[in-house]
């Protein structure tokens, strides 16, 4: 698969890099299966709390939707964003970040679509069903799990503590950069697009 993305934030560059390093861990586990002759796009965008508030009617850390073109929802599965609160400690980014790409991981394979209502999917054979409470729903299940599981495994791989996340982000980009990344089949590498984005190819 070919994977754009592209991190909508000027605030910080190191922390830019580290969100790309977290989103390259995660492609393999959450995005092996997508086809490779098919390119998707990924937008991350990060925002204050108060932004992200008004937005979505309700206090989050982070969200994740299909782009939008013209103040319209684009439905084509390879097109998605991801909001995060920029006022977030770094432990809880990354987290955040895990869960929401679970969410992109569900709209691009599982064809699901989030409604004001609920969630619905074209695919019948892999329904998700709505429960009546939010965090209940088995879209919200199957994100926390990924959320759980990503976030330990790349704690483990780049042995990070607690306090490492405290460090400065440019000192935390480093020690990233310093363990080597674990080899994964059919996985090839990563570069960068004309635009500043970042492909993925598997």
């Amino acid at each position: 698969m070919k994977i754009a993305v592209n991190i909508k934030n000027e605030k910080n560059s190191d922390l830019n890099k580290i969100l790309k390093f977290a989103v390259n861990y995660s492609v393999p586990y959450l995005f092996s299966s997508l086809p490779n002759t098919k390119k998707y796009y990924l937008n991350i965008y990060l925002k204050d709390k108060k932004t992200l508030k008004a937005e979505n009617n309700v206090e989050v850390f982070g969200c994740a939707y299909h782009m939008f073109t013209n103040g319209k929802e684009i439905k084509h599965q390879n097109k998605s964003c991801i909001d995060l609160c920029e006022n977030l400690k770094l432990n809880k980014m990354i987290l955040t970040l895990f869960h929401e790409l679970a969410h992109v991981k569900q709209m691009w394979i599982n064809n699901i679509k989030f409604l004001d209502e609920g969630a619905v999917i074209n695919e019948v054979l892999h329904p998700y069903s709505f429960c009546g409470s939010e965090s209940l729903s088995s879209w919200e299940i199957e994100a926390s799990g990924y959320e759980t599981t990503l976030f330990n495994m790349f704690t483990e791989c780049y042995k990070l503590k607690k306090i490492n996340f405290s460090l400065p982000y440019d000192e935390f980009y480093g020690k990233l950069n310093n363990v080597p990344q674990p080899r994964r089949k059919n996985f090839k590498g990563i570069g960068e697009g004309s635009s500043g984005e970042r492909y993925y190819f598997g």
